[in-house]
């Protein structure tokens, strides 16, 4: 084994300093709860030390540890209740992308109950346990890192980001890091608090930056109504061709797409018809995209 260490110690991880050690160069090594133990990139190694060879510690055998600490900043997106008090949390992680967490005790009633913070696109600082096994780990430490002072007292707001959580959650399935798409989501929800007016296009702009960042983004408005007009389960309210009734909002998705600040969508009507669309676009590019529940309460509020 010949991992390379990161320039940098792990938070979490008091005492740690980098040593040289044969064949195995610089290492992060240092004490945890009495055993001798390296850190290289995001894994924590046991170490057998077997004495001395001149000044430096060598090495007989190498343990990877089962957990370790990581420091991250986090996304949720959504959580299902477990057992009496508890939830299993998904959240999307600036370190290690989708992972999901039991978080015991959350529901609990009275004034120490936490779940405000594991509401849809919350905002966290949080030092988590990974396993190179994967699948289920526990947070050890979490906060608020951005408190919301507008979405959850709008209903238009608190809707379009019920929405969005499901279509991020339903999209976004990477368990490895992917800084550009975490930036985007995590500097959009702060954006979207910080707006006191003319949010209502918000939902439909960030589909699309969002599609961007999947591999699926249209260059221009013709390419989604191409794309969703000519699908199989494309039709008309109207009943018109689907490729003629869908054009009349070409115009409103290049505007979306060149300036979206100065969009000028007429109604809800037209919001609602253009979402419709945007779904299917996603539908046509995100496997089992599934039925996405919150969009009849979006639609209702929207007018």
């Amino acid at each position: 084994m010949t991992t390379q260490a990161t320039a940098a110690i792990p938070a979490g991880l008091p005492g740690f300093a980098f040593r040289g050690l044969p064949g195995y160069g610089q290492i992060c090594v240092g004490i945890a709860s009495g055993l001798t133990v390296a850190y290289a990139g995001t894994q924590l190694y046991l170490l057998r030390l077997s004495g001395l060879r001149g000044k430096q510690t060598c090495i007989s055998e190498i343990a990877v540890l089962e957990e370790m600490l990581v420091k991250t900043r986090g996304i949720v997106l959504n959580y299902i209740k477990f057992r009496e008090s508890s939830i299993i949390a998904k959240v999307y992680t600036e370190q290690l992308g989708v992972q999901s967490y039991i978080v015991n005790s959350v529901r609990k009633k009275g004034p120490g109950s936490r779940i405000a913070l594991f509401q849809p696109f919350t905002l966290l600082d949080m030092v988590v346990y990974t396993s190179h096994k994967g699948g289920l780990t526990r947070i050890s430490e979490y906060k608020s890192a951005y408190p919301f002072s507008s979405i959850p007292f709008n209903i238009l707001k608190s809707s379009i980001l019920l929405f969005l959580s499901e279509m991020v959650s339903r999209t976004v399935k990477e368990e490895e890091e992917n800084p550009a798409l975490f930036h985007f989501l995590y500097n959009a929800i702060i954006e979207f608090d910080e707006l006191t007016e003319h949010f209502e296009n918000f939902h439909l702009v960030f589909l699309l930056h969002l599609s961007h960042h999947l591999g699926f983004g249209p260059s221009n408005a013709a390419e989604i109504i191409e794309q969703v007009a000519f699908s199989a389960n494309a039709q008309s309210n109207t009943g018109a061709p689907p490729v003629l009734a869908l054009q009349a909002y070409e115009v409103y998705f290049d505007q979306l797409l060149q300036n979206p600040q100065q969009a000028a969508i007429p109604n809800g009507k037209v919001r609602r018809e253009m979402l419709s669309i945007l779904i299917r676009y996603y539908q046509l590019h995100v496997e089992r995209l599934g039925e996405i529940k919150s969009l009849a309460i979006l639609s209702e509020v929207l007018g």
